[in-house]
C-alpha cells in the first residue's frame, strides 16, 4: 500500500485493505493529496478507509460459501468485485480482492452457483466509437478459483455482433438472454446457437428470466420527438416469446428484476424517479419509491429476501431498501466507490433454485427451448440444415395454481378490471394524463360509458312496456271447464 495497510475486518484469511489518509484522496493508483492538503498534521488516529482494496491477486477466500451472502459487482473499467458479506453496512471500502481485471467496460453479470461459473458482457468504454469493441463480448469463469468449475480461467465464449449491456441467464437451462437494439436474442452455452425471441420496434431496455416458471421478462420504451414524452412497458412471454403480453406501463424502466418466489417484476423507472412493482397476472400493481437522488443514475437492480438492490452512478453506490418501502425510511448502501458500479447480482446458494428441465430428454437438431410445461425447437439464426418443431413427448407436470403459465384464476372480473386499469396506466403515460392533461382516451372512455348507460335504459324501458301490454289490455285465458272467457280491464277485479 502506499499510505496505510490494515488487516481485513472481515475475514482473517484476507491478507490486508488499503487505506488512505483523510487528507488524501484516490487517484486511481495511489493517495495523493488533496488541494492544499499536505503531510505536517496529519494524524493517524483519524483513519477513515475510503478506498477499496488494492491486492490484484485472485480472492484466497472461499467465494462460494453456502453460509454467507455475498454481492458481485461490475465496477467500470475496473472489472468484477465481491463484497464478502451483503449483511455488512461498512459502505467505505470492498472487502474482497478484484475476480476480473479489465479495461474494457463490464456492464452486466450472472452466475451458476451449482457448477461454479460466472458470465458477464464486456464491450468497448464510452468514446471508443466506430470499434470492433463496441460489439459485446460474453465470457465465463469459475466464481470460486478453489472449486471444481466449467471453466479453469477466463474464456471467451461467443462475441455477437451488436452492442449490448443487459443481460439474464436461466440456469435451469443453460441459456443466455441477451438484450438487442431491437428485442431480445437467446443462446445456448451448450452449443452456443442463437436464436431471436422477442423483436420489436421500440428500444430495448432490460430483460430478465425465471426459468422456475418458465416466464421471460423484459422492459422497452420509445420516444417522440415532438412531444417529447416517453412511453415504455413491462412485457412478458414465454422463454420462446410466445403469448407476449403487457403487464404494466412506464416511462423509463431503464433496470428490471423478478422476484422468483414471489413470481413479481421489480422495476426502477429513472424518468419518474420511481421503484415499482407488479405480479406475472399484472392484477398487483404497487408504487414502493418515488425519490430522484435514489434513481437518477440507476443502472442495474437485484432482488432478494425481504430487500431490492440497485447501483446508482450519482453516488458511485450500491443501495437497497425493504421490499415494502418501509414509507421510504429505510434505504441503505452497501458499497461506496470510486467510480461508476454497473451491473449488480447477490450471490446466494438459495436463489437458483432446483427447476424442471423441459429440455432435458429433448430431440432438437439445433436448440430446445422451454414453453410452459413443454418445449420447442429452434433453429439457429442463418441456419438450413435444421427444421423447428415443436412437440409434447416429454411434459412436466407443474401445479396450475403455482405457474402462470396456466390461467386458473377464475376472477374473471378482477382480471378484467385490471387490464383496463393497466390499459388506462398506458394511454395515461402516452397522452400526459399522469400529470393531470385531459386526454381523448378519458373522453372516448366517458362517451363509452354513457352510450352504454343509455343502451341499457332502453332496454330495461322497453321490457317494461311489453309487460305493461301484455297485462294492462284484454286477457284471453281457458277456464276449469274449458270455456274461452275474455275479460278487459274494467272487469279484473283487485286481485
Amino acid at each position: 500500500c502506499t499510505s496505510i495497510c490494515l488487516p481485513s475486518s472481515a475475514d482473517p484469511q484476507l491478507p490486508y485493505t488499503c487505506f488512505c489518509r483523510p487528507s488524501q484522496t484516490w487517484n486511481g493508483n495511489e493517495c495523493v493529496y488533496s488541494s492544499g492538503g499536505g503531510a505536517d498534521g496529519d494524524s493517524t488516529a483519524t483513519i477513515v478507509p475510503t478506498v477499496r482494496p488494492m491486492a490484484t491477486t485472485p480472492s484466497p477466500f472461499q467465494v462460494l460459501d453456502t453460509n454467507k451472502t455475498r454481492l458481485l459487482l461490475a465496477v467500470y473499467k475496473e472489472g468484477i468485485y465481491v463484497k464478502q458479506n451483503i449483511h455488512e453496512l461498512d459502505t467505505n471500502y470492498i472487502e474482497s480482492m478484484n475476480m476480473v481485471s479489465s479495461a474494457k467496460w463490464i456492464t452486466e453479470l450472472d452466475y451458476n452457483y451449482e457448477r461454479n461459473c460466472m458470465y458477464w458482457l464486456q464491450t468497448a468504454a464510452p468514446g471508443e466509437l466506430f470499434s470492433d469493441n463496441m460489439k459485446a463480448s460474453l465470457y465465463g469463469m469459475p466464481v470460486d478459483r478453489n472449486k471444481p468449475s466449467l471453466y479453469s480461467e477466463t474464456k471467451l465464449l461467443v462475441k455477437k455482433e451488436y452492442t449490448s449491456k443487459r443481460m439474464a441467464y436461466d440456469w435451469v437451462h443453460n441459456l443466455i438472454y441477451i438484450a438487442t437494439s431491437v428485442g431480445v436474442e437467446v443462446t445456448s452455452l451448450d452449443n452456443m446457437y442463437a436464436y431471436t425471441v422477442v423483436t420489436h420496434t421500440d428500444t430495448q431496455l432490460d430483460v430478465a428470466v425465471d426459468p422456475i416458471q418458465g416466464v421471460l421478462v423484459w422492459s422497452q420504451y420509445r420516444y417522440n420527438v415532438i412531444t417529447e414524452e416517453r412511453a415504455g412497458s413491462i412485457m412478458r412471454a414465454n422463454q420462446d416469446g410466445s403469448q407476449q403480453s403487457v403487464l404494466s406501463a412506464a416511462k423509463l424502466p431503464l433496470t428490471i428484476a423478478v422476484d422468483i418466489n414471489a413470481q413479481v417484476v421489480y422495476w426502477i423507472d429513472t424518468s419518474t424517479y420511481s421503484l415499482h412493482l407488479v405480479d406475472y397476472t399484472a392484477i398487483n400493481y404497487k408504487t414502493i419509491l418515488m425519490e430522484r437522488s435514489l434513481f437518477d443514475d440507476t443502472f442495474s437492480m437485484d432482488v432478494f429476501a425481504d430487500y431490492i438492490f440497485w447501483s446508482n452512478y450519482d453516488k458511485n453506490a450500491v443501495l437497497m431498501t425493504h421490499k415494502s418501502g418501509l414509507n421510504g425510511t429505510q434505504r441503505l448502501a452497501l458499497v461506496n466507490a470510486y467510480t461508476d458500479i454497473e451491473g449488480i447480482k447477490v450471490l446466494d446458494a438459495s436463489r437458483q433454485t432446483i427447476g424442471a428441465n423441459r429440455c432435458e430428454s429433448h430431440n432438437c437438431s439445433h436448440m430446445c427451448l422451454p414453453v410452459g410445461r413443454d418445449y420447442r425447437c429452434v433453429c439457429s439464426r442463418g441456419s438450413s440444415d435444421c427444421t423447428e418443431t415443436s412437440t409434447s413427448s416429454y411434459v412436466i407436470h407443474i401445479n396450475p395454481v403455482q405457474s402462470p403459465i396456466v390461467d386458473s384464476d377464475n376472477n374473471f372480473m378482477s382480471n378484467l378490471s385490471q387490464k383496463l386499469d393497466s390499459l388506462l396506466r398506458s394511454a395515461d403515460l402516452m397522452t400526459g394524463a399522469a400529470n393531470g392533461s385531459p386526454t381523448h382516451w378519458v373522453t372516448i372512455t366517458l362517451v363509452s360509458i354513457a352510450f352504454n348507460l343509455i343502451f341499457i335504459s332502453l332496454f330495461l324501458a322497453l321490457i317494461y312496456r311489453k309487460r305493461k301490454l301484455q297485462f294492462g289490455g284484454r286477457i284471453s285465458y281457458h277456464n276449469d271447464a274449458a270455456d274461452r272467457v275474455i275479460l278487459d280491464d274494467n272487469s279484473l277485479s283487485g286481485d
